[in-house]
């Protein structure tokens, strides 16, 4: 199966920012294929900096969420 996952959250509310990410991960864990679009406030997690100082809560953080996606080879668009 196929799945978009799209999102518009931000750092300012990091939880909510990693869950695209991390829904992501567990499906591609499972076989399927994806691809992430990051429109608005979700485009500055492409910035490493700020990915590093993204810490959700109970979730893996953003920037180990954004290199699971660069080494599984998931399409990342903003």
């Amino acid at each position: 199966m196929k799945f978009l996952y799209l999102s518009s959250i931000g750092p300012d509310d990091p939880t909510r920012a990693a869950l695209p990410l991390h829904m992501a991960r567990g499906a591609a864990e499972a076989g399927h294929d994806m691809e992430i679009v990051f429109q608005g406030e979700a485009a500055f997690l492409f910035n490493e900096t700020v990915a590093a100082n993204v810490h959700p809560v109970g979730l893996p953080s953003v920037k180990d969420l954004l290199a699971f996606m660069r080494e599984s080879r998931i399409s990342v668009f903003g």
